[in-house]
């Protein structure tokens, strides 16, 4: 039973910290979306390559993120399916027994 708990908190640990690592990066790509974004507001600072290279940088960014936010609610669904199939068997190992 408590090699069950130990295991499962384990993998739940995993679970999270991947989690928030794609979290923590999800919220860099906002930032550098929003300093793209910006740069894209003033083109007469810069030629019109250097526009086009913005717009698809800003369209790449915004792809890399929406496959983040799946990304995220998958594994947020994979987290909870995880708890919700959590059983701890009585006595499935031998921790404590006595005889």
């Amino acid at each position: 039973m408590i090699n069950d708990i130990k295991n499962f908190v384990g993998t739940m640990s995993e679970e999270i910290k991947y989690y928030d690592n794609a979290v923590a990066y999800s919220k860099s790509l906002e930032s550098t979306l929003w300093g793209l974004e910006q740069q894209a507001n003033y083109p007469e600072n810069s030629s019109k390559t250097d526009q086009q290279d913005l717009s698809e940088e800003i369209n790449r960014t915004r792809v890399k993120l929406m496959s983040l936010q799946k990304l995220l609610n998958d594994q947020k669904n994979k987290m909870f399916s995880l708890i919700k199939s959590f059983k701890v068997e009585e006595h499935s190992d031998c921790d404590g027994c006595v005889g």
